[in-house]
């Protein structure tokens, strides 16, 4: 079992045929294709990609870090092409056991963030008019899109091609991150109101483009659905820090709380999933994880990863 303290304790869960159940591998469970994953591994062919991080621990496990436009086509083939070179004992995605239906192959589940929009409207909380009008239509365009998540079907898909390699849904409980979304709008309700213009151009300019985007090749969701997520690095890396300067209070709950409980989730699989891979254990086969979430996630993930191991990142380590 897997515990990690962020505002709540929080246990992630993996898929195991028709059921979600506790981490709790048996040995067998994890030596079930060992030989040929580590026959196939080959961490040397992996792409080079901003939207791609190799996280190393002192026992020589590591964990393939992939950062995602939820919507896009593009990441979906990077989740495919890693999965199939790291040939990983687990794979984590960016989902809660309250989310797990995105897996379904039929599925059309709504977004954490229009589930955030519905409780925040639903609950009758004051919210100035430009940004409920753009959470709304927000909203509305995701459920235009169609394949939201598609990228954590593709992560599951190719997982089930691997003996031995399990899913496991590493994200905090959605209920708990929209409760403390909640409290956080409430402290920065000024915040907010203050920089609603802004909001609203952000969600609901021009074909609802980010307005970052406006000067470049990104002018419509539809871009950003079939676009290169490698040249949306930056753009979401500014939005991710636009609100973290506006909305302190919001960007805590809603990614800095979420990348300590998916962070601390891989630091622990790394654990588990190494074994000893000679008879008499005297050498120890160090695993492999693969983590899928949004890239507003991975830069965050990749420094409390460095903070563990009491390093200090630097530009060679983290796009900035």
């Amino acid at each position: 079992m897997i515990l990690s303290l962020t505002r709540k304790l929080y246990m992630p869960f993996l898929i195991s045929s028709k059921s979600v159940r506790a981490i709790n591998l048996s040995t067998d469970e994890r030596y079930r294709g060992l030989s040929e994953r580590l026959k196939r591994r080959n961490l040397d062919s992996l792409p080079i990609s901003k939207c791609l991080r190799i996280l190393s621990k002192p026992d020589g496990s590591k964990v393939v870090l992939i950062g995602t436009i939820h919507i896009n086509k593009k990441s979906c083939e990077l989740v495919s092409k890693v999965i199939n070179i790291a040939q990983p004992d687990a794979v984590m995605v960016e989902l809660c056991s309250e989310r797990s239906k995105i897996l379904n192959e039929d599925s059309s589940s709504n977004s954490l963030y229009s589930a955030i929009g519905d409780s925040l409207i639903n609950r009758k909380i004051p919210i100035p008019t430009p940004f409920e009008l753009a959470m709304k239509m927000f909203r509305e365009y995701l459920k235009r899109l169609g394949d939201y998540g598609g990228e954590f079907k593709t992560a599951n898909r190719e997982a089930r091609k691997i003996s031995g390699c399990e899913i496991v849904l590493g994200d905090q409980l959605q209920s708990v991150t929209i409760k403390n979304l909640i409290a956080a709008f409430q402290k920065d309700m000024e915040n907010f109101a203050k920089h609603s213009d802004r909001f609203l151009s952000a969600f609901a300019g021009s074909q609802n483009a980010p307005s970052s985007a406006k000067s470049s090749k990104f002018q419509s969701m539809e871009d950003v659905v079939n676009g290169d997520p490698d040249e949306m690095y930056d753009l979401a890396k500014d939005a991710t820090k636009t609100m973290k300067d506006m909305v302190p209070n919001v960007y805590g709950a809603l990614v800095d709380d979420r990348d300590q409980v998916m962070l601390n989730c891989l630091w622990k699989l790394a654990e588990l999933q190494t074994l000893p891979a000679s008879k008499d254990g005297s050498w120890k086969a160090p695993s492999v994880i693969v983590g899928v979430v949004g890239l507003g996630h991975l830069d965050g993930m990749h420094r409390y990863w460095l903070k563990k191991l009491d390093l200090t990142p630097t530009k060679s380590d983290i796009y900035n």
